[in-house]
């Protein structure tokens, strides 16, 4: 079997781990270095769904200064303006509806670590306003509430959507776009890492075999092409996923192309 370089983190308070032999993947995973470093700097992180934004989020968190403490996730998506807005700033009093007064939010929770933001790009304009104030100023109030509290969280936000579309089309805030947009990381296809997708297809067969009691001694040359050239819209997510179900319902110790089912 071949073997990609394997760069991993590991720590008390969790574990993200990217597999990668490319050379992009490994330029980012060294910027991604450095922007640990700093807990000071926001990061925005795109690509295609599956890209694997939330493990990069992770690696960055625990690859530096914050990781020891929390790693907190808030999805933007599909969510109201008081929904949202109390998930992350909390909710002190008033009339919001079924809300639980009193609880904390994601700032408060994230105090001392790392916030991530998925789906930044379907967030309400409004809301875009708001946070942007809180990121600039590390200051939060919760709804409801008249006073403000101090957190120290590092913010990561993460999009699948075109932003630069979403300015023209007048739903995404310009000074909000440049403010997340300081630090910009763009993770590639699974496409276009070459052979990184023989690499994780046998990162994930380990895995799988361990975990539903197999043996496997890799794939066939058949599996492999038919690997290399699908065009994987999923991306890693998707690979992963077709490898788990071929372990699972395969049998034989080598995993050839019929089994991979890939159209």
């Amino acid at each position: 079997m071949r073997r990609g370089r394997v760069i991993s983190e590991h720590t008390r308070c969790g574990r993200a781990e990217i597999v990668s032999g490319h050379p992009a993947m490994l330029q980012l995973i060294q910027k991604g270095r450095r922007i640990a470093q700093n807990p000071n700097v926001t990061v925005l992180i795109r690509g295609e769904t599956g890209t694997g934004k939330n493990l990069f989020a992770r690696f960055i968190h625990f690859s530096g200064a914050t990781n020891e403490g929390p790693f907190v996730e808030a999805n933007c998506s599909g969510v109201t303006y008081t929904s949202l807005a109390a998930e992350l700033f909390g909710c002190e009093r008033g009339d919001h509806g079924s809300l639980w007064v009193g609880n904390k939010g994601a700032f408060e929770l994230a105090d001392g670590g790392t916030l991530y933001l998925n789906d930044i790009g379907n967030m309400s304009v409004r809301l875009q306003a708001r946070l942007l104030r809180v990121i600039e100023k590390k200051r939060i109030r919760r709804l409801g509430s008249v006073d403000e509290m101090d957190v120290s969280v590092r913010v990561i936000a993460s999009t699948t959507v075109d932003l630069e579309k979403a300015l023209e089309d007048g739903i995404f805030r310009e000074d909000f776009y440049y403010r997340l947009n300081a630090i910009p990381v763009e993770l590639p296809p699974l496409r276009e890492r070459g052979e990184d997708i023989i690499f994780l297809a046998e990162r994930f067969a380990q895995l799988y075999a361990q975990q539903y009691n197999r043996h496997i001694n890799g794939f066939s040359r058949s599996a492999e092409k038919m690997l290399m050239e699908y065009a994987w819209p999923g991306n890693v997510r998707e690979l992963r996923s077709t490898i788990e179900r071929v372990i699972f319902m395969g049998n034989g110790d080598v995993i050839e192309a019929e089994q991979l089912e890939l159209m």
